[in-house]
């Protein structure tokens, strides 16, 4: 009985944390797996995570799985994020061609809160305990009929003083329009569907939600993405972000990137807002965002990831100046 009355309040305690990061309200904590909310890429972070209809590399097994259908024939993105009081989040992701086959990628997520000292309800130590929630994810891409489909699987595993386990899985849809002249990508996914998570006698459901997104490139050198989330434990928010390209060379770009995230607007001084940048050269690219989350203080996260043999990506740039040759 003393230890699960202990998991039980560290639970309700660590998901307080990260749902008080991300903001909320309403039926906020009322679901479990809150990590699965933080994203996969610098990029996309630095963008508000407006990102589900621009994801063009690894990172899509997160973001939307269909996305894999725009990556190149093989290619990896690291992500590595610096959080508050000693939490850190890191994730890979991978993908690889299949030929007509489609799209094959794989993804990792893992959240590690830092030692925590443990005590029972007499306030007697117990030692230090070391909680942390991961995501394997596999997932596979293919364009039929003219719309880009994808799936993710995964295997959800989250640890307090003992581990609870589940599965779920995420379905992602890309589809290119032609509006009045300009090339426009819509998307649509759903996430974390999936079976519930028990400590115990208590049972979770898992924090998911529908999203839609769009993004286009109404200039050049321009990139523009909107998305609405519809949150199982929130009510509805918007993300939304812009990036700009400067091409220093034939070979290298640099990329300026701002954003809003509704979902941590709550958080306090600067909260929602977001900017980074990327430097791209060749096949590989090395991004990082500036998160700030309020009165827990200033997040930041780096991602390092390479494509090789790009194909073209989910949004059609303008056409490229005359002394550079676009990538993306």
């Amino acid at each position: 009985m003393l230890k699960k009355f202990n998991y039980i309040v560290i639970t309700v305690a660590l998901s307080a944390n990260l749902l008080n990061a991300f903001g909320g309200s309403g039926d906020a904590g009322t679901l479990t797996g809150a990590f699965l909310k933080i994203g996969s890429s610098a990029r996309g972070a630095a963008m508000g995570d407006a990102y589900s209809a621009l994801c063009e590399d690894a990172s899509a097994f997160y973001y939307n799985p269909a996305g894999l259908n725009f990556t190149g024939r093989l290619g990896f993105s690291l992500m590595h994020a610096i959080w508050f009081e000693g939490v850190s989040y890191e994730t890979l992701g991978m993908n690889m061609d299949l030929g007509t086959a489609g799209k094959l990628g794989a993804g990792v997520q893992y959240l590690a809160y830092g030692a925590l000292a443990g005590a029972d309800t007499l306030g007697t130590s117990t030692g230090d305990f070391f909680p942390g929630d991961l995501a394997i994810s596999a997932s596979y891409a293919r364009n039929i009929s003219g719309y880009d489909l994808g799936i993710t699987a995964k295997y959800i595993s989250l640890t307090i003083t003992q581990t609870a386990s589940t599965f779920a899985f995420d379905l992602g849809v890309i589809k290119k329009l032609k509006i009045s002249d300009t090339d426009v990508t819509v998307a649509f996914t759903a996430k974390n569907l999936g079976l519930p998570v028990s400590f115990g006698s208590i049972s979770e459901g898992l924090a998911g939600s529908f999203n839609l997104g769009a993004a286009l490139s109404p200039i050049r050198d321009f990139k523009l993405a909107v998305e609405l989330s519809f949150p199982w434990d929130n009510p509805l928010f918007i993300m939304a972000g812009g990036e700009y390209t400067l091409m220093v060379g034939t070979d290298i770009d640099i990329e300026f990137r701002a954003g809003y995230n509704a979902r941590s607007a709550q958080a306090g001084e600067l909260g929602g807002l977001t900017t980074g940048f990327g430097v791209n050269s060749g096949e590989y690219s090395l991004d990082y965002a500036f998160i700030p989350l309020g009165n827990l203080g200033y997040t930041h996260r780096i991602s390092i990831s390479a494509a090789f043999g790009m194909t073209a990506g989910p949004v059609t740039p303008a056409p490229a100046r005359k002394f550079g040759v676009r990538k993306k």
